[in-house]
């Protein structure tokens, strides 16, 4: 009986057999009509003219939706699922007997019904689950025997793994985000991720990662998607023969990588990290040529970003450190030594991944716990290498310093690069110094330029409250730029009323560095930036003391307050104006009751971030306060109250074991009692205190 000339005739009796159909290979006889069904031209005056290598795929987006449910719906979607898992079965097995046929058949006609829309998302899950358990089988099944039956066997399963990547791509092509992933690529991942060796249904599934990226990009990848395609990636890496890994992959990957942020990286995947770590290294001891050397230390870098360094030198030992920090110094030397910026912005990504493996290796060799298993010649390869990096990178620095306006396309490599500089400079105090020094108000004016869109700054600070002690140079430049320190001082209090507390420690440093340029003796400081940063630091110090928990950042600010107006007074030499000493009263009251009170505040307040130094910046706080009391009257009408000489000798009792505390206490009520008239009222409190104590 011929078939039905017309598209609508031949649907309608394509429904009318499926839903006479009662047993098993009744509907299989009728299930295999529908990919003609699809394939045939719908145009009736091409139907002669329909080529045999047209497929429904081809022609399937012109089938109506609505009919394509339809057909679902009488094909009966629990019957395809069978044929899928090869357990449809009848009385009579002629037709089913051979389940790769079935399969191959059923694949067939999914391929039809990949539209969104077609499939509801439970059935286009149960599909895919089952297309999953096909490939598992496919990729792990190989020629036992040299014999016809079993080579026909492979055959017929790659055949079979074929039309299953075939399905996926479809769905990937057709499907919503949603259905992708939280369906398609975690099905992909688990399929990748069993493959022990390097194979035809690995290298589909990579080709069809790189196609799904190809055509929809990664901006909507997230999450656990995008850990999952990054997997498929690495695993294809870590499977791969040294001699024989695709640079393509490595590209691909690090660009993936790149966008993962460190720490979120799952347990699971350390080890896959680990061996492709691995794998990199060993094939980058090998001679490359330079494209491809770049790709492999690119994605090398990337994996670095995210598992630290530690992890490679466990697995591959010390010298596979030492090739790491001498190719990401070649790296960066090469691109930021050659005074070509549109180079520098098109290699960012790389210098930024290098710049974090350099900055690993020198907090690694900073850890007293930690030693490279290096000889003392490669250990001065090492730090060879280092400096090379950062001279070029103080070269580069030196060459954006002009009178145009600075290129925000360049603005992450600066950031990079100061960051790295941060790094040197809070571990390796000497090398390279006087250079960093004479540059130093080249990267303060970067940072400054910068700040309103990246905050380069927090990476130079840790290093800056340590060489601003007893740096010959140092304290010279911070001093000239102590208006920008004052804007910092401003920018941390603003991220951390932004609930950002990662600025309680750039707070901390910032106020550290001024403080050690306002205690230096001898320094060349001008009362109208002293007391502009005073007139700051008290209108920021009120404001954190209201949100922040953190003793140090409070205590730290308001000492840096006082010591700006201890410093302003010593500047002038005559007395402040009352209109100041009254602008300032609120903060001169709450920094001395808070610093009074601060034994009580470390018992209920959370950890310091810089606990060891909390002690000394607050010794030196009360220091500040007692020469106050002959500088200033606000100050001196404050501590002489009865409530606050109270809380000063019940200070004084709390740490009398203290000899530092106790000392600084003590110099401060001699000083209440002879420059602020309270002597009676001291002995007085003490008499009082003495005799309830007994």
């Amino acid at each position: 009986m011929a078939l039905p000339k017309t598209s609508k005739e031949r649907e309608e009796a394509c429904l009318r057999l499926l839903k006479a159909t009662k047993t098993d290979n009744e509907k299989l006889a009728a299930l295999l009509l529908v990919p003609k069904l699809f394939s045939v031209s719908l145009d009736d005056d091409r139907s002669n003219e329909t080529s045999s290598e047209e497929t429904c795929n081809d022609l399937k987006p012109v089938i109506d939706k609505e009919f394509q449910r339809d057909l679902i719906s009488a094909i009966d979607f629990q019957f395809l699922k069978r044929m899928l898992s090869g357990t449809c079965s009848d009385e009579d097995s002629s037709l089913t007997g051979d389940r790769a046929s079935l399969k191959m058949a059923a694949l067939s006609v999914v391929l039809c019904f990949t539209e969104d829309g077609v499939l509801t998302e439970d059935q286009v899950s149960d599909v895919i689950s089952e297309i999953e358990s096909i490939l598992i089988v496919v990729q792990q099944s190989k020629i036992k025997d040299d014999n016809e039956e079993s080579v026909t066997a492979v055959q017929m399963h790659k055949e079979i793994g074929s039309l299953c990547i075939q399905c996926l791509e479809n769905f990937a092509r057709d499907q919503d985000v949603a259905i992708l992933e939280t369906i398609l690529i975690p099905a992909m991942y688990r399929v990748a991720l069993k493959n022990t060796s390097r194979g035809l249904v690995g290298d589909q599934l990579l080709q069809l990662a790189s196609n799904i990226l190809n055509r929809r990009g990664t901006f909507w990848l997230h999450g656990n998607s995008r850990l999952a395609v990054t997997a498929i990636y690495l695993h294809q890496i870590k499977i791969s023969e040294t001699g024989a890994i695709d640079f393509d992959t490595c590209e691909t990957a690090s660009k993936l990588v790149y966008h993962i942020a460190k720490g979120s990286l799952p347990e699971g995947l350390h080890t896959l990290v680990t061996h492709v770590m691995g794998k990199l290294c060993d094939t980058l001891k090998n001679r490359l040529p330079s494209a491809q050397r770049q790709q492999a230390l690119k994605l090398l870098t990337g994996l670095i970003q995210i598992r630290g360094i530690a992890d490679l030198i466990k697995e591959k030992g010390s010298k596979a450190a030492l090739l790491v920090i001498h190719l990401c110094s070649i790296d960066v030397r090469m691109t930021l030594e050659q005074d070509d910026n549109e180079k520098v912005v098109a290699e960012s990504e790389t210098l930024s991944s290098g710049f974090f493996a350099l900055e690993q290796m020198i907090f690694y060799m900073a850890r007293e716990e930690t030693t490279l298993a290096l000889d003392s010649k490669e250990i001065l390869q090492v730090h060879s290498a280092l400096q090379g990096a950062v001279s070029a990178i103080l070269y580069f620095l030196t060459g954006c310093d002009t009178d145009k306006p600075l290129d925000q396309m360049l603005f992450g490599v600066i950031a990079a690069c100061v960051r790295l500089l941060g790094a040197w400079t809070a571990e390796e105090t000497q090398s390279l110094l006087s250079k960093y020094t004479k540059i130093l108000p080249i990267i303060i004016r970067l940072c400054s330029g910068m700040l309103s869109e990246i905050d380069c700054f927090q990476f130079l600070v840790p290093g800056l409250s340590n060489l601003s002690t007893d740096t010959e140079g140092i304290v010279e430049v911070l001093i000239d730029n102590v208006d920008f320190l004052r804007t910092y001082l401003c920018y941390c209090v603003s991220q951390l009323i932004n609930q950002k507390e990662e600025y309680e420690h750039m707070l901390v440093n910032c106020c550290v560095v001024i403080l050690n340029c306002l205690m230096m003796p001898d320094v060349k400081l001008q009362p109208s930036p002293v007391q502009q940063l005073l007139d700051a630091v008290a209108i920021e110090a009120l404001k954190i003391v209201t949100i922040c928990k953190n003793v140090d950042c409070n205590i730290t600010i308001m000492v840096t307050g006082l010591a700006a107006r201890r410093k302003f007074q010593e500047l002038e030499m005559d007395s402040v104006m009352d209109e100041d000493e009254q602008k300032h009263k609120e903060f001169y009251s709450k920094s001395i009751e808070y610093m009074l009170a601060i034994s009580d505040k470390e018992k209920r307040f959370k950890d310091t971030v810089r606990s060891a130094d909390l002690p000394e910046i607050w010794l030196m706080g009360i220091q500040v306060l007692g020469d106050l009391m002959k500088l200033s009257p606000a100050i001196k009408a404050i501590l002489i109250e009865e409530r606050i000489i109270r809380q000063a000798l019940s200070l004084f009792d709390r740490h009398s074991s203290n000899v530092d505390a106790a000392f600084v206490l003590e110099k401060l009520l001699l000083a209440m009692a002879e420059y602020g008239g309270a002597k009676d009222l001291i002995a007085k409190v003490d008499r009082a205190r003495k005799g309830k104590n007994s």
